[in-house]
C-alpha cells in the first residue's frame, strides 16, 4: 500500500473511532475503480472542519469557508478533507 493511501486511510479510521462518517472520495475513487493507482486521495466526512481541527492538531484550513482542511503527513504529503457537497478540488495526499 503506497504512503498517500496508508496516510488517507489512517484519516479515514481515525474520524471513524471519533465518530465520525468517512469515505474516500474524488477522483482517487475512479481511479481505484478503474485499476491506477490514484495520484492523490481525497477524504469526505460529516466532521466539522474544526472537529477535524479538534482531532488533527497539525492541520491547514485551506478551505474552511468551503469544508476543506488539509491535513499534513510527517512526509510532506497532505490528506485532504471535506464535508459532503464541499469543494474536493484542493490538495493532495
Amino acid at each position: 500500500m503506497s504512503s498517500a493511501k496508508q496516510h488517507a486511510a489512517e484519516i479515514v479510521r481515525t474520524l471513524r473511532d471519533h465518530g465520525h462518517q468517512a469515505f474516500f472520495a474524488g477522483g482517487c475513487v475512479r481511479d481505484l475503480l478503474l485499476g491506477r493507482e490514484p495520484a492523490d486521495y481525497d477524504v469526505s466526512t460529516d466532521a466539522t472542519p474544526q472537529q477535524v481541527m479538534q482531532i488533527f492538531p497539525q492541520t491547514f484550513a485551506v478551505g474552511e469557508q468551503f469544508g476543506v482542511v488539509l491535513v499534513p503527513q510527517s512526509s510532506g504529503a497532505t490528506g485532504t478533507l471535506a464535508r459532503p457537497g464541499s469543494d474536493l478540488r484542493a490538495g493532495n495526499v
